[in-house]
């Protein structure tokens, strides 16, 4: 097992604030003396990207660790540190390949705690001059971020935004197409990852939510929220995404194929919430002496997972602990959330669409059926579009009362259709319009199911991109 451990902080933060878990954890002897480093990263620099970490992040490495012969190493990363340490592992995969390499697979225990794998509603406020004004105030009273200009990490902050196109991209890398974090990596050794997401605002703060609402300006949406930390989505913190492509057929532009993903990754990655502790108090609070010991005992249950058979049993673990935590059946918090991405057939981002959802029962638009669907996919406040590529979007929804509109669309007999209007920049390109069924009477279960609560499904959409017929001639 390995004996060494790296901490990584969040945006924002540094690593003066994880002195007290560095403390808990050698106290705990869960590492000796001198061999976990906590190390700082300039997050609100606007010009460095996660790339940019990343790539120091092997060099540090390579320096401290792989030229004295220690090949593998544990990580404890918080929020943003979790797409830190998950730029570099895809960074360093990725070069290895390309320069014919020996490939490694440097991370054993990865515990990622509120980890932003798929964004905060905040990164774009954080964005804004107001911000950039509190953290000249922040920066002033911490003496361990040491920073020149008042800057925010404006690259960083996009990257974190829900829908980022980068987001999309490393998760297309290590949890789909390249990923390490399954039983079959090719180096023959095991990345082993857990994530311990914090509960929700809503609960923690239901009884102020009247009067914080009259104080709080209603565009921060994390008020009474139950999708939230606090800070990220808790179902964007799991690792356990699906991702389905919906190619629309070339030759009956009204057909659709369906292909799924290959899971090649774990298929039930260690995902607990902790519905007592908010984004921060999930590793400062739970993961110290001062915590109740939920926290701790997971913790110490995954730092002893050293084979596939240990791995499988902790995963069951925490999905017990979460489901007796955090009920499926329980209305109002559990939630997913589908991450569109959109696309031509000649491989171009397609930047003006508009989703739209609609229900049909016996060949008829159903106006009952389809106003009802309106309430779970067609609310502005559920989806977010980020803010440079609009050819990214995420659909936030509510897990239990999609589950129930569901059940009575198979009861009616009726299909939901995902129709997309897409509009081309160019006057000479256009797209046929898409009219897509994604559940019900026309769509068989074993095709499709978009039903998975606290995760995040990636939809690649590929759409016909056609010309004019004066282009060529």
């Amino acid at each position: 097992m390995a004996e060494h451990l790296i901490i990584v902080h969040g945006w924002s933060d540094s690593a003066l604030g994880f002195a007290g878990v560095r403390d808990f954890l050698l106290d705990q002897n869960f590492y000796q003396p001198n061999n976990i480093r906590v190390i700082n990263y300039k997050s609100l620099d606007d010009q460095a990207t996660l790339e940019d970490f990343a790539d120091k992040f092997d060099e540090f490495f390579q320096i401290n660790y792989k030229n004295r012969g220690i090949d593998r190493i544990d990580i404890i990363c918080h929020s943003t540190g979790s797409l830190v340490v998950r730029s570099w592992l895809a960074l360093r995969r990725i070069r290895q390949k390309r320069r014919n390499q020996d490939i490694d697979l440097p991370v054993e225990h990865f515990f990622m705690f509120a980890p932003a794998n798929f964004g905060s509603d905040l990164a774009l406020l954080g964005q804004s001059g107001l911000h950039r004004l509190r953290t000249a105030l922040q920066i002033k009273l911490n003496e361990d971020v040491k920073v020149e200009k008042f800057e925010v990490g404006k690259k960083v902050l996009q990257a974190l935004e829900p829908s980022s196109p980068s987001q999309w991209k490393l998760s297309n890398i290590d949890l789909h197409e390249e990923t390490y974090f399954g039983p079959e990596d090719e180096t023959q050794q095991i990345c082993y990852p857990f994530v311990f997401a914090g509960g929700s605002f809503a609960q923690k703060f239901s009884k102020f939510s009247d009067s914080l609402q009259k104080f709080i300006p209603r565009f921060i949406p994390l008020v009474n929220n139950p999708s939230t930390d606090t800070t990220v989505r808790i179902c964007g913190t799991s690792l356990n995404t699906r991702k389905v492509i919906i190619r629309q057929d070339r030759d009956n532009p009204k057909k659709a194929d369906f292909r799924w993903s290959e899971e090649r990754k774990f298929a039930n990655i260690p995902f607990a919430v902790f519905p007592q502790y908010n984004h921060g108090e999930v590793v400062k609070v739970g993961l110290t002496a001062d915590g109740d010991g939920e926290v701790v005992n997971l913790f110490r249950q995954a730092h002893q997972v050293n084979s596939l058979e240990s791995y499988k049993k902790v995963s069951e673990a925490f999905s017990q602990f979460t489901n007796a935590k955090y009920p499926q059946e329980k209305e109002g918090i559990i939630f997913q959330q589908l991450f569109f991405k959109i696309k031509d057939d000649v491989d171009f981002d397609v930047l003006e669409f508009f989703i739209d959802f609609v229900v049909y029962k016996n060949g008829q638009l159903d106006e009952e059926l389809t106003e009802e669907v309106d309430q779970h996919f067609d609310n502005d406040g559920n989806w977010y579009s980020h803010s440079v590529d609009k050819s990214c979007k995420v659909l936030l929804v509510d897990y239990h009362k999609l589950n129930q509109f569901f059940k009575k669309i198979k009861n009616n007999q009726a299909t939901v259709i995902l129709n997309i209007t897409a509009k081309s920049i160019s006057n000479e390109i256009n797209f046929d319009r898409f009219n897509c069924p994604i559940f019900g009477a026309q769509v068989t279960e074993q095709n499709i199911n978009f039903l998975y609560p606290n995760t995040t499904t990636l939809v690649e959409i590929i759409l016909n991109r056609g010309q004019h017929a004066n282009i060529l001639s």
